[in-house]
């Protein structure tokens, strides 16, 4: 049974695709944010992809998606997926990768060749073997007794090519293609027969999983030194992309192919509620949408579902909703 689903995209994710739209392409940092965002969305799209082999998957396993934790030193690590059974547990890492991947044991990394060129990465192996150490950890300074973890990197992309040196025993035993998970689950389920938890204490386990898990989400204009003056303001247009569509008649216009809309404006709020703040007041609203009218935002604030917060000129709408 799915415990912690990842049905909805990260937060982080969300952040970086609304910072990408918002910031303009000519920005020195574009370039490295759309990057991030492409490979942030590759890495999502591959974690979804396990859906359905997982669903072959027989026997009693609770599995979470994106589980954060924290360390009694207040240091975090976060798992791709947990499946967690009465007799062992395993974490997951997955990897969306195109193109030829080479597991060097040598030097502890993964050598990419595609079309365009060689780069190395991360190895997921070392860093499926430290989320199992932070793991275990966890579990000590929670008092559940610590069951047999297993690790394995899947690889979720079909037109990548796994190779590894003959030397790279780890590789050979932890790697695998996506479409084989079943059967390697199913192989751990015979090597661990002997069940550690009960039915309720699996429960119990899950319920403090979930009580402790933190979604990363972290100011993203911070982390990337910018600041909301570097952002681009206006609604843009849902059909052309042109920025930005004007507010004729309770209606938007974009002036670049006459689209009209009545509600282009969440969109845009729901990029000021990611990036810069999480309730905004009218004088905002008008700067964001680029309106003249404060009767004008007082209509469209008072038509979405918000709640309001303080009174008169202090009055603040909270943007959460939209989210």
């Amino acid at each position: 049974m799915i415990v912690k689903d990842n049905s909805t995209q990260p937060i982080y994710l969300r952040k970086l695709e609304a910072l990408t739209r918002r910031l303009p392409q000519s920005h020195p940092k574009w370039v490295e944010i759309k990057e991030k965002h492409r490979t942030f969305a590759a890495g999502y799209a591959g974690e979804k992809a396990l859906h359905y082999p997982l669903s072959f998957t027989e026997g009693t396993f609770h599995l979470f998606f994106d589980l954060r934790l924290k360390l009694s030193y207040n240091k975090y690590f976060q798992m791709d997926s947990l499946l967690v059974t009465p007799s062992f547990m395993l974490i997951i890492e997955v990897k969306n990768i195109s193109g030829t991947l080479f597991f060097d044991d040598r030097f502890q990394q993964v050598i990419r060749t595609n079309e365009a060129n060689e780069s190395a990465l991360p190895d997921p192996i070392q860093q499926v073997e430290a989320q199992k150490a932070k793991f275990k950890q966890w579990l000590f300074e929670h008092n559940y007794p610590v069951l047999p973890i297993e690790t394995l990197v899947v690889s979720a992309n079909r037109y990548s090519v796994l190779k590894a040196s003959d030397t790279h025993s780890n590789a050979t035993s932890n790697v695998i293609r996506i479409e084989t998970l079943p059967h390697k689950i199913s192989y751990l389920q015979q090597k661990y027969p002997t069940s550690h938890l009960t039915s309720s204490s699996l429960f119990q386990l899950s319920d403090e999983l979930l009580l402790h898990h933190q979604e990363y989400s972290p100011d993203i204009l911070t982390l990337h030194q910018l600041k909301p003056d570097h952002l681009q303001k206006g609604l843009f247009c849902n059909e052309c992309g042109h920025l930005s569509m004007k507010r004729i008649h309770s209606k938007w216009v974009c002036p670049s192919c006459s689209h009209l809309s009545t509600n282009e404006h969440i969109q845009a709020l729901r990029d000021f509620a990611l990036l810069i703040d999480s309730s905004i007041n009218n004088p905002q609203l008008r700067d964001f949408l680029m309106i003249n009218s404060r009767h004008t935002a007082k209509h469209i604030l008072s038509k979405l579902d918000v709640v309001k917060i303080g009174e008169n000129k202090g009055s603040r709408y909270s943007l959460e909703s939209l989210l």
